[in-house]
């Protein structure tokens, strides 16, 4: 009777053990079959658009193209599609995920005298971030051609600075602020404000400071600039619309922010990628430290 009853239930968990092998081979296709789109996808050209580069075809991008390593971390080097752009390389996980560089590019309008860059392997590195997203790009900005390489997430810059390395040296003096010719007749009149400069404007950590002159930076983000003191704003007409943030009304002109209605006018030049907050921040400052326009 025992004996059968023991063939009965191995019999009964034939079924089990078998459902068991069924799914663990289900698993195992799953896995290599994702693994095939994978690396189907990776292995798909990149598009890249052309943009304005008018040193790509020179032989030094030629060159440095070919030195290039064919790994980035765990992105291959990729084909480019056609048309593909003169002067650019891919290293791709997949069709989208990916590292791009370009040579022969325009030297970037944010290098300024106040800019922060990295050298590795003797090359300058100067990082511009976009605000909206975790892209990054990179230009050498002590190479010619210049040089750009564009990442998500991480710096690519040490996996390819010994090839950068071997283009000639140049020299590019970094462009002044847009306030630094800016004159303060009235900066006498701004010492309090100027000694009780917030430290912080959002992300931007307060870098240098003047008796009427003051500049945040952040890194990768452009810089905030600001000068107390200056004349009255040729583009302020009577009945110009102005943005009234508590006590101070301000002036936009092209991107450079005026503060009016106090001893002193207030000129800040403040990147639109970083909102609202360092002129609700300076007009607290100016509130406090300026009087009020007679």
């Amino acid at each position: 009777m025992d004996s059968l009853d023991n063939t009965a239930s191995e019999f009964n968990r034939t079924p089990i053990y078998l459902a068991l092998i069924l799914a663990v081979v289900a698993v195992l296709g799953a896995i290599v079959g994702a693994r095939v789109v994978f690396e189907r996808a990776a292995n798909q050209p990149v598009t890249l658009s052309t943009i304005d580069a008018p040193e790509a075809t020179s032989a030094a991008c030629t060159a440095l193209l070919e030195r290039l390593p064919g790994e980035i971390g765990d992105y291959s080097r990729a084909d480019l599609a056609d048309p593909a752009p003169a002067g650019a390389v891919a290293w791709a996980r997949t069709s989208q995920d990916r590292v791009t560089l370009r040579c022969g590019v325009h030297s970037p309008e944010q290098y300024t005298r106040v800019s922060t860059t990295e050298t590795i392997d003797g090359v300058r590195w100067l990082q511009v971030s976009d605000s909206e997203t975790d892209l990054s790009t990179w230009y050498a900005v002590d190479r010619g051609p210049t040089v750009a390489i564009t990442a998500e997430g991480f710096n690519p810059t040490e996996a390819v600075s010994a090839a950068v390395a071997d283009l000639p040296e140049q020299r590019r003096e970094p462009r002044p602020l847009p306030l630094d010719d800016t004159a303060t007749p009235e900066g006498a009149r701004c010492a309090r404000l100027m000694n009780n400069l917030p430290e912080k404007l959002g992300d931007h950590a307060l870098h240098e400071k003047t008796d009427a002159k003051a500049v945040w930076t952040a890194p990768g983000g452009d810089p905030i600039d600001l000068a107390c003191g200056v004349d009255m704003p040729a583009a302020y007409e009577a009945g110009e619309q102005l943005t009234q943030i508590d006590e101070i009304p301000w002036l936009n002109d092209n991107g450079v922010f005026y503060g009016l209605g106090r001893e002193a006018i207030v000129a800040a030049s403040i990147p639109p990628s970083v909102g609202n907050t360092p002129l609700v921040e300076l007009s607290a400052a100016m509130t406090a430290n300026l009087a009020a326009a007679e």
